[in-house]
């Protein structure tokens, strides 16, 4: 059922006046079950290994569909496997875990099952000592395997990190890495694209803020051979880590938005004009235009000032909402109003402006202030002439679930005020800005973009009641 098919009644469920805003309890694009991180693990006696959680028991030994949200913010649905493969619980030698991670990794390129390989990995007893070698084999192995999934690649390989509840530590990753750049030049003479590749994978993980891009550049810098007389560094003066880490931040972008490269090249306080090849820094001219030789200029000012710019304009009441949409899209780069970060920024801008005082809010009814701006909320989320997903992954859904994130930190800014977030969150679905799935995503999102919004567990506390209308109401579609 599309987002205009939806189910309009009259009046709002909790009171107030007619409106021809959609109900609370209507289905935009339907929410689906997405889980909690709830049930209970036991370990099965025998061959059978522990049950991960989020899965269902079933007869006959095997486990029914899992639904999984996956790092890069995409839901998927599991058949089960016929035959689990047990859990390693002793040590291994080197030797066995050479073979058990093979394995595992040419299991993984066959049914590109991201949660039963991570439940692999962490079944394997001492693994953290042994991700190094792990990181190196697994992207190594890539260079070498014909017709390589790439994108399935990365798809693990932003999955691993612990920040993600993954199995592996970011400095035991960042080792792996380190021993694929220290031989980069020699796999770039068999493999000339490995850098491109090598950028994709590590792209993600950098998005999500489990890797830092200074953290990347600390070891492009060093990255040498490990073979007598050779200087460290040795990778930076051939010119090699300056491609990679280009690479690297367009692929972030690509991920998620020019404002999330942006703040990783900020962040990481990386002067990139310090990863010029020797031969080219004879130039004094191509090391000073590093940034606009490689189209790097837009990442090196916060891509959200000219947004904030653009919203001051709007800031005195009553918002001209038809002229504020037109200034933001003229004014700001498609790339940047495609990303959760844009939508945010405007979320915020608005709940300010319908909001001036959480504290002296009724709640018993809608809020005519924030539907006056929910064009405006609406536009953002929808976006016009945005890129294609090859050139930014941002997704519709993470951009509403951006608006409940702003709003989850405008509250606990106010301090938690009773019943509000509720009122808005009911407001923000009633008006279509956001549908159920989106507000159930939020719930279950433990991203490290998430962790950093603050007041979750509280927020989650002040909407138990209407998150399990959601999900109830969602139950009744799919019996």
């Amino acid at each position: 059922m599309g987002r205009g098919d939806v189910n309009r009644r009259g009046d709002d469920r909790r009171g107030g006046p007619p409106t021809d805003r959609r109900d609370d309890r209507a289905r935009g694009s339907g929410a689906r079950d997405l889980p909690r991180g709830g049930g209970n693990e036991r370990e099965q006696r025998g061959a059978l290994p522990l049950v991960p959680r989020g899965d269902r028991e079933r007869g006959g030994g095997a486990s029914a569909e899992v639904r999984v949200s996956t790092p890069d913010g995409a839901t998927r649905v599991d058949e089960p496997s016929p035959t689990p493969r047990p859990a390693a619980t002793e040590p291994m030698s080197d030797e066995e875990f050479e073979t058990e991670s093979k394995v595992m990794i040419e299991y993984f390129f066959d049914d590109k099952d991201v949660a039963e390989a991570v439940k692999t990995m962490k079944s394997w007893a001492e693994f953290e000592r042994r991700v190094p070698t792990f990181v190196e084999s697994f992207i190594t192995s890539g260079f070498e395997r014909r017709n390589m999934d790439w994108e399935a690649a990365a798809k693990l390989f932003r999955a691993l990190p612990t920040s993600v509840d993954g199995p592996a530590s970011p400095g035991s990753i960042m080792l792996g890495v380190r021993a694929v750049l220290d031989n980069l030049e020699d796999i770039m003479m068999d493999f000339p694209i490995a850098d491109e590749c090598l950028a994709r994978i590590l792209a993600g993980a950098i998005a999500d803020g489990s890797l830092t891009f200074k953290s990347l550049a600390d070891h492009c810098g060093d990255a040498a051979p490990r073979e007598d007389g050779v200087e460290p560094g040795y990778v930076r003066r051939e010119g090699y880590a300056l491609s990679l880490l280009v690479k690297t931040l367009h692929a972030v972008a690509r991920l998620g938005g020019d404002p999330v490269a942006s703040d990783a090249l900020i962040g990481s306080g990386v002067d990139l004009r310090d990863f010029v090849g020797d031969l080219d820094a004879e130039n004094v001219e191509t090391k000073e235009n590093v940034l606009r030789d490689n189209d790097l200029a837009k990442y090196a000012n916060d891509a959200m000032t000219i947004v904030r710019d653009t919203l001051d304009a709007y800031k005195e009441a009553p918002v001209d909402v038809a002229s504020c949409v037109a200034a933001l899209e003229k004014n700001v780069p498609p790339r940047t109003r495609a990303s959760a970060a844009f939508v945010a920024e405007v979320s915020a801008f608005a709940l300010r402006a319908a909001i001036p005082d959480a504290h002296a809010l009724a709640t018993e009814g809608p809020l005519a202030s924030l539907e006056k701006l929910a064009p405006l909320l609406r536009a953002v989320v929808a976006g016009k002439n945005l890129p294609d997903a090859s050139e930014c992954a941002v997704t519709r859904e993470q951009r509403e679930v951006a608006t409940l994130h702003a709003t989850q930190a405008f509250i606990a800014g106010a301090n938690h005020p009773s019943g509000v977030l509720e009122r808005v969150f009911r407001d923000l679905y009633n008006c279509d800005v956001l549908d159920a799935a989106a507000i159930l995503r939020w719930r279950d999102d433990a991203s490290p973009a998430s962790a950093r919004v603050p007041g979750k567990d509280k927020a989650l506390f002040a909407v138990t009641e209407y998150l399990c209308e959601l999900e109830e109401e969602d139950n009744g579609d799919e019996a």
